[in-house]
């Protein structure tokens, strides 16, 4: 009787590094079959919501002043971009996905748990941003010291920023194209390789998030030539955000991870923009490889 050859330990790592992608492949298949469900009619609804109010905001509310006192009153702490959007939550989310389709904020973004993990989590994240902000000015033989935009009334724009973004524009985008879009478009999907089914529905979605940025980029000016890489841009950190969220199965830090990126609040002056949003990235990455516990849309509260 033959005996069998004991593997070798390139063989054995090999076998242990398929099956750890195959276990992540199966997590994300639950996460995403896990997702809400949102009909056709009322998704179609909700985003026919979204482009009729984003077209009127970007071409018609942000080229006009009729936010500008709120901004001045607040000394930026209330935000066109933060207004703008809490209308966008209040007429698109809480219309049309929480009134007509009884969608709740846990059947998105999981319970209190998800929450609270979430939130630690972006907060440290930050953190370590600064950090390694930091360390980049003090490398490069300069002084570290506070960011010009925190001292005097320029302290309240930057918190405004913020605000826009985690209660505002983040938020809202998130729920769209990475709470509700993306499971939505894995569940139709139908392919005879399995694997391939979670990149279609990232590709697909995010694609979507890219074009539906077409109406604030004609606001900002931007040349039709520079159109293609923008889209491309926009397509690349929706995919981002995609698979931070799929990784972690927490929306909440995914909205903190997109918050951030817009607008990273650095405390450190003089850091490069490029540095600290490569520090964002890899400590993203970092966070999400060394999440612990699966949250996922049905945790319980």
């Amino acid at each position: 009787m033959r005996t069998k050859r004991p593997r070798s330990l390139g063989d054995r790592m090999a076998r242990a590094i398929a099956g750890r992608f195959r276990e992540q492949g199966e997590q994300v298949e639950r996460r995403l079959s896990a997702g809400p469900r949102v009909p056709t009619t009322l998704l179609a609804a909700f985003f026919l919501c979204y482009v009729g109010l984003s077209l009127f905001i970007n071409l018609v509310v942000f080229p006009s002043p009729w936010l500008d006192p709120v901004a001045r009153a607040t000394r930026g702490l209330i935000s066109p971009t933060l207004v703008v959007n809490l209308a966008l939550l209040a007429i698109c989310v809480g219309g049309v996905l929480r009134l007509a389709g009884g969608l709740r904020w846990r059947d998105v973004a999981g319970g209190s748990w998800a929450f609270r993990q979430g939130a630690a989590s972006v907060l440290l994240l930050w953190v370590i941003t600064q950090a390694i902000a930091a360390a980049t000015v003090r490398l490069a033989g300069e002084a570290v010291l506070l960011d010009p935009a925190w001292t005097g009334v320029g302290s309240l724009a930057v918190v405004g920023n913020v605000l826009a973004q985690v209660a505002g524009n983040a938020l809202f985008e998130e729920i769209a194209f990475r709470g509700v879009l993306l499971p939505r478009v894995f569940r139709r999907l139908r392919t005879k390789r399995p694997w391939l089914r979670p990149l279609l529905a990232v590709a697909l979605s995010q694609a979507l998030f890219a074009l539906f940025h077409i109406p604030n980029r004609i606001y900002s000016g931007l040349p039709a030539a520079d159109f293609p890489l923008e889209l491309l841009r926009l397509f690349g950190l929706g995919s981002l955000f995609a698979v931070v969220y799929l990784r972690t199965g927490s929306l909440t830090f995914t909205l903190g991870v997109h918050a951030l990126l817009n607008e990273p609040a650095s405390l450190v002056g003089g850091a490069p923009a490029t540095e600290i949003t490569v520090a964002l990235v890899a400590t993203t990455v970092a966070v999400g490889t060394l999440w612990g516990r699966p949250t996922s849309p049905s945790d319980t509260t």
